[in-house]
């Protein structure tokens, strides 16, 4: 018998890829339906950027970080789509090795029904041999059988024969013995007759006519003796005759017996023959039937391997298809991603152009406030030095005093703020070459901490503004960094009379140090345009 390999409960096609494969091409639909979205939010702020207005820079800054976040979520779907691409190419490799593995395993099959058939084939000779030996051996069998009944109805018919023979042999015999007496009485009788005859040679004369008689009686009789004997001769030879044809049947019993024991022992011989090939008949049969059962098996296996192929093929034929159309996704993003960086580069550039022209208009709208202010400085301090010649002591008001506390601290912190967004805003315009979605967190963070910058100066102003024109009251205070007089003064004077005198070199320094560092902003920013001028050209 030939070998059968165990078949595998092999699931060529995971129900859960097919899902994964779905989920896949949903996935790519969504991907694709969030960028033509993305790309007409752009294209509507766009349109919005070309007729911009002072209300709707916060609104535009806001919408230009939501576009930076779907970029860069953007950009992981991306990874998350070529993650998804590589699990497919695994797969589609992992479907070919099992194709492969598979496809040995049916050869390997065909080569097992192919030997299977050729030992069938055998194994059919091999049992039309045995039939035709076994009709054969029947036959001889039949025959022996036949003519040994011949021969014993032959040796049964020659003893009856021998048998009947022998009692007329016996009855011959029984005659012989009778005549033989009868014969030794007349011996006996002659002999007394002579004797008689030597002794009464008187009464011989006397009775002639009776020796005559007895003369002619006794001629008869030694006629018949003689026949007697003749006869009996010949019944001793007839008895030599039987004794030698008893000898015979005796010699041919005693054959017939051996021949009758070879005969036994020959259809022992043919019946254990006969057992044999029955038995091999048996095998032979059986054979045949496991052979019948595996080339079923076989033919099964093989129908379900060739459908296992053909599901293979259409799967590596669906898996080529997804992966081509996973590569035309691909290239469309790609392509799509290169427009919409190039276009969000163009619209970054535009907007902080329209940024630093917003923070060039805040400079100079400090620049005038901080005139005025140092003109109310001017005229308080006129004012001050008048009244400083009647008094040892200046006078200002106790939320004056906090206020410029307050507002020396809120210079301190705007003045770290914007150095701090300063050198963010450089090493993100250093690190902006190599690309990557934390240099635009890092320009969203930098973009915040400039609103909040923006926010708090014109509150901070218009405090000032609030605090000149506040009333004054006459206080006392004491324990506050020193004594502090409170004095009534005119009315004229509280609505002229800003902060104290030392509010005004800090206010300047924090407005020169933020037109240096937006100088420098203003640079940096032309210098690395001009540098990408030059690359595109070249």
């Amino acid at each position: 018998m030939s070998k059968m390999y165990p078949r595998d409960d092999v699931v060529f096609r995971d129900p859960t890829s097919i899902q994964k494969q779905q989920g896949f091409s949903a996935f790519w639909k969504i991907f694709l339906s969030q960028q033509k979205e993305s790309n007409a939010r752009e294209m509507a702020f766009k349109s919005e950027l070309s007729h911009p207005s002072s209300n709707d820079v916060e609104q535009v800054l806001r919408k230009v970080d939501d576009i930076k976040q779907q970029i860069c979520t953007l950009r992981l779907d991306m990874a998350s789509a070529s993650v998804q691409r590589q699990k497919a190419q695994i797969q589609i490799q992992l479907s070919n090795s099992e194709y492969k593995s598979y496809s040995e395993y049916s050869e390997g099959l065909r080569r097992e029904i192919e030997a299977t058939i050729v030992e069938k084939e055998f194994v059919d000779l091999a049992r039309i041999e045995t039939e035709n030996e076994i009709k054969r051996i029947k036959a001889s069998h039949e025959t022996d059988a036949a003519n040994f009944i011949e021969s014993m109805e032959k040796v049964k018919s020659r003893t009856i024969q021998l048998r009947e023979e022998i009692k007329a042999g016996e009855t011959l015999q029984k005659k012989l013995g009778i005549t033989a007496s009868e014969l030794n009485a007349l011996h006996h009788e002659m002999e007394f007759v002579r004797l008689m005859e030597k002794s009464n040679l008187k009464t011989r004369y006397v009775r002639d006519e009776q020796e005559v008689a007895d003369l002619s009686s006794l001629q008869l009789s030694r006629v018949e003796l003689d026949a007697a004997k003749k006869e009996l001769s010949w019944l001793k030879e007839e008895g030599f005759g039987i004794m030698d044809v008893m000898d015979v049947t005796r010699k041919e019993l005693t054959h017939i017996a051996k021949e009758k024991e070879n005969c036994r022992r020959e259809v022992k011989e043919y019946e254990s023959r006969v057992e044999i090939l029955e038995a091999k008949l048996h095998e032979a049969m059986s054979m045949m039937e496991s052979a019948s059962a595996a080339e079923t098996r076989a033919d099964a296996i093989v129908a379900s391997l060739s459908v296992a192929l053909r599901q293979l093929h259409s799967d590596i034929g669906a898996a080529r298809r997804e992966a081509e159309l996973v590569r035309e996704e691909t290239k469309a993003v790609r392509s799509q991603t290169e427009m919409t960086k190039s276009r969000t580069s163009e619209s970054l550039e535009e907007r902080l152009g329209a940024a630093m022209e917003a923070l060039k208009n805040a400079k100079a709208s400090e620049a005038m406030a901080l005139e005025e202010l140092q003109q109310v400085t001017e005229s308080t301090m006129t004012e001050r030095a008048i009244s400083a010649l009647w008094s040892d002591t200046i006078t200002i008001s106790k939320s004056e005093y906090y206020y410029l506390i307050k507002q020396g601290k809120a210079a301190t912190e705007v003045a770290e703020k914007k150095v701090t967004a300063a050198l963010a805003w450089k090493e993100v315009f250093e690190a902006k070459e190599k690309g990557g979605c934390e240099e635009r967190w890092a320009i969203v963070a930098v973009d915040q901490e400039i609103r909040g910058i923006d926010h708090v100066t014109p509150r901070s102003w218009h405090d000032t503004k609030l605090v000149i024109a506040m009333p004054r009251r006459s206080l006392h205070v004491s324990g506050i960094s020193g004594r502090i007089n409170g004095q009534i003064s005119s009315p004229s004077l509280l609505k002229k009379q800003p902060s104290l005198k030392s509010i005004a070199p800090r206010l300047t320094l924090d407005s020169k140090k933020k037109g240096k560092v937006m100088e420098k902003v203003v640079s940096f920013l032309n210098g690395h345009r001009s540098c990408r001028n030059i690359k595109a050209s070249a």
